[in-house]
């Protein structure tokens, strides 16, 4: 391995860096004699096999180097980097006594064009972390989102959703906010979409314009009944239940990555746990690639439904879905409507601040952090984030577990 110092992008100052001569990790590397291609390559310096520290989600710093620097035309290397280990390098200080480095060259031009499916996700890297928003209603909170979404992506997700709405009342929305991620923000996108409303005809159609869109990842979800109904009705020649969308999604000519939706409390309408977990048995034989769990903030639930997944052969990633509390009468209300169970220690302590709305965040984004440690900690395969279109309590989450 050899070490260098090399310009940072024209600022003047001087940063440390490291390369190694020998690209072995077949995912990542390039031809070894090929020439970097860009006027200024972006290196991203990440430890590998850290003793003691077990892989973690991508985190790392990034240099620039000038096309005159005699390093900058050797190094070559794939166009992403790959998954971090949990260790901030901080590439203007000497780099000592840290295990084997890679610098890993990121091609900004090649991330429009790498737009990963599900499947791909999940089995190159081993924790995916990815953040879900939904369309505003105003043009202010458009550009609210937006100034949230630059923030967010700074922590590079794997990959950002956006819902579709209740009753598909934001499905053109929906298509618009994804090609926004993926054009605007560089990151893969996965659309929501759902039965209510539509005949199956319609349905088709809306995956024609989400392909047209470029969109290659698709949460199928039977829906929530439009406002003012009780229950779930089918449209006139539509679909009853996710499994046959997530069918008629698999059948198309475009090959989506799906994702469905799964309940470690259970979904409301579900009789009992047995017959709620046979629904989603019949979605992933369907073809879904990976589960996406409702919220929770009792890990032991999410433990107990991974391991009644895999006794029933759902061998797809189950994905832990987190919701970091910064309002306390807000959280009770979604609770409330679906059917999430509140930690009684938390609603305390909760109660005795919900006059005191910094207090609130506090004590919901430590909570969090406690929670994505732990699933982390346990094999999950990542962390599906509801940032309800804010960015600073997923910010703080972030950046502690990347500490």
């Amino acid at each position: 391995m050899e070490s260098g110092r090399a310009d940072w992008s024209g600022a003047g100052c001087l940063v440390n860096f490291a390369r190694i001569s020998d690209w072995s990790n077949p995912v990542w590397r390039r031809s070894k004699t090929e020439a970097c291609p860009l006027r200024a390559a972006v290196f991203t310096v990440i430890p590998a096999a850290l003793p003691g520290v077990s892989p973690r989600f991508r985190i790392a710093s990034t240099i620039s180097l000038h096309p005159e620097s005699a390093q900058s035309r050797n190094l070559t290397g794939g166009n992403t980097c790959c998954n971090a280990n949990i260790r901030r390098v901080d590439v203007r200080r000497p780099l000592k006594n840290v295990a084997p480095l890679v610098a890993t060259p990121v091609f900004p031009e090649l991330l429009t064009d790498k737009v990963m499916r599900l499947s791909e996700v999940f089995s190159s890297q081993p924790f995916a972390v990815s953040i879900e928003i939904f369309p505003p209603k105003t043009a202010e909170g458009d550009a609210a989102l937006r100034k949230h979404m630059e923030a967010l992506v700074e922590h590079q997700p794997a990959f950002m959703s956006c819902t579709y709405g209740a009753g598909g009342s934001t499905r053109d929305r929906t298509l618009h906010w994804c090609r926004d991620i993926q054009e605007n923000f560089k990151r893969t996108a996965m659309a929501h979409f759902t039965c209510v409303g539509s005949s199956k005809e319609e349905l088709l159609e809306w995956l024609d314009q989400a392909a047209d869109a470029g969109i290659h990842n698709i949460m199928a979800l039977r829906g929530d009944p439009p406002q003012g109904e009780t229950e779930f009705q089918p449209a006139v020649g539509g679909l009853n239940y996710a499994n046959e969308l997530v069918e008629l999604i698999r059948g198309h000519k475009h090959d989506f990555g799906i994702g469905v939706a799964g309940y470690p409390e259970k979904h409301l309408e579900a009789p009992d746990e047995d017959v709620d977990l046979a629904n989603l048995k019949r979605k992933v034989d369907a073809g879904a690639d990976a589960v996406f769990t409702q919220l929770f903030f009792d890990n032991a639930s999410f433990f107990r439904f991974r391991d009644r997944c895999q006794q029933a052969g759902i061998r797809v990633p189950i994905v832990p879905g987190i919701m970091p509390i910064t309002d306390f009468a807000r959280i009770k209300r979604i609770t409330s409507m679906c059917g999430t169970l509140f930690p009684e220690s938390l609603s305390n302590r909760l109660e005795a601040v919900q006059d005191d709305s910094d207090a609130q965040f506090e004590i919901g984004v430590e909570y969090a952090i406690a929670q994505c440690e732990e699933l982390r900690n346990s094999g999950a395969p990542g962390i599906h984030f509801y940032a309800l279109n804010k960015s600073q309590a997923c910010q703080k989450i972030l950046e502690a577990l990347s500490a």
